[in-house]
């Protein structure tokens, strides 16, 4: 199973901390290499390792967080922040 780095937008509040997993089910498939929080969004965001089939934008996969709860994540291709010299 080859894997590829995407970037994530949480769902909810929270911010998950670096190295937990990335599950589907109980079964772990990947792994949160960073993560912060972005006051300005309101939301966590980061980079975390999956399969290449859940690496297209806006493919739902789910992070464990502390306390064992899931948390949805929307995994994104895009840039997080369009730069201020780019136009279009």
């Amino acid at each position: 199973m080859s894997n590829k780095l995407v970037g994530f937008v949480m769902l909810d509040g929270k911010t998950p901390e670096e190295g937990v997993p990335v599950v589907t089910g109980a079964k772990p498939i990947g792994r949160v290499t960073s993560a912060r929080f972005s006051p300005t969004m309101g939301k966590g965001f980061g980079l975390a390792w999956v399969p290449v089939e859940l690496a297209q934008d806006g493919a739902e996969i789910h992070i464990i967080m502390p306390c064992n709860s899931h948390a949805g994540v929307h995994s994104a291709h895009a840039a997080f922040l369009r730069p201020r010299w780019r136009t279009g």
